[in-house]
């Protein structure tokens, strides 16, 4: 699971909790799914990466669906 803390100087304001689901898609079997289990309401949502990107692009994935659709 990638979890993200966020802090303003000290103090802990939030975290996201990305989980990934062990189930792959894509050629090759190389995308992997992932759900956002932290914040709450989007665990319906779906993230698909290639981890041999790296954390950051599932990070700004993840960040994209929370800025647009967090209420």
């Amino acid at each position: 699971m990638l979890i993200i803390k966020t802090y303003i100087n000290e103090k802990e304001i939030d975290d996201i909790h990305i989980w990934n689901t062990g189930e792959c898609t894509g050629v090759d079997n190389n995308i992997w799914k992932y759900k956002i289990l932290k914040p709450k309401g989007f665990e319906d949502w779906n993230l698909h990466h290639k981890r041999d990107d790296g954390y950051l692009p599932l990070l700004a994935k993840a960040i994209e669906i929370l800025t647009k659709y967090k209420e």
